[in-house]
């Protein structure tokens, strides 16, 4: 399994606690700490440990902010970078922010796109 998650916008070096629930007031699945670095950003990779899926809620805190956020179901039915085309699906509010990479160029990793999603209505694929 190839699942992380990045706490961002922390205290600057200072370490964070996690905790990932199978829902919202759910059983917890995992917990632990990761070291954030100069600009608050720390990163936990738990694919060993647990499976990431729609409706896990997950908590990452530095001791003075606490940032949750529930996992959602998103479809992506067409995927096309080199158009800065992506149609799918999103709970609503529907408008998300999709990061895609490309992959590993000179060991450096290569962020291709960022692309704003938004859907308007309920029920559309935007």
């Amino acid at each position: 399994m190839n699942d992380w998650f990045q706490g961002q916008n922390f205290a600057p070096n200072a370490e964070q606690t996690y905790e990932i629930h199978d829902a919202t007031g759910g059983a917890l699945l995992l917990s632990g700490t990761m070291q954030a670095d100069g600009q608050g950003t720390a990163f936990a990779w738990v694919g060993d440990q647990v499976n990431l899926v729609p409706g896990n809620y997950l908590a990452v805190s530095d001791g003075s902010t606490t940032k949750e956020l529930v996992l959602e179901a998103l479809t992506f039915d067409v995927f096309d970078p080199t158009q800065w085309l992506l149609q799918g699906t999103a709970p609503l509010p529907a408008e998300r922010l999709v990061w895609v990479g490309i992959g590993w160029e000179q060991d450096a990793w290569t962020v291709a796109y960022l692309v704003p999603v938004r859907c308007p209505t309920p029920g559309c694929k935007g």
